[in-house]
């Protein structure tokens, strides 16, 4: 009694395309975020909180 390997076929062709609505979407999401994230980057500097990116070691 032999086990068969199951195949999953919905890997098999990756057909993913850029398409222009990502593009839309991501410029509209850029339009609404980058305006809130200057204003909350200008409301810490006046709290004197640190103005930087922390990395993990």
């Amino acid at each position: 009694m032999s086990k068969t390997k199951r195949l999953n076929r919905d890997h098999a062709k990756k057909t993913q395309r850029p398409m222009l609505e990502d593009r839309i979407i991501a410029e509209h999401l850029t339009n609404l975020l980058i305006p809130t994230i200057k204003s909350q980057s200008q409301y810490f500097r006046e709290l004197g909180l640190r103005d930087r990116i922390l990395t993990l070691p």
